[in-house]
């Protein structure tokens, strides 16, 4: 099964599954593809499907910007 995990500050952790992950980060450009990620208004938005809407968001609360080489997909 692909996907990733986050690990959360308190331990805990979330597997997010995923179809056909591609790992691709788009900044903040609208979602064109399947696995994709964007970060836009301080929320990382992830595309595990062929419908161009988020499938997981995480709002990253104070995180302004997120550089391409802040995430490992």
């Amino acid at each position: 099964m692909g996907g990733f995990d986050l690990l959360m500050p308190g331990g805990g952790l979330i597997v997010v599954p995923s179809g056909d992950l591609g790992d691709v980060f788009i900044g903040s450009d609208r979602f064109s593809d399947i696995g994709q990620a964007r970060f836009n208004n301080a929320v990382l938005r992830l595309n595990t499907d062929d419908v161009l809407f988020a499938d997981f968001q995480i709002n990253l609360k104070g995180v302004n910007d997120l550089p391409d080489n802040s995430l490992i997909l």
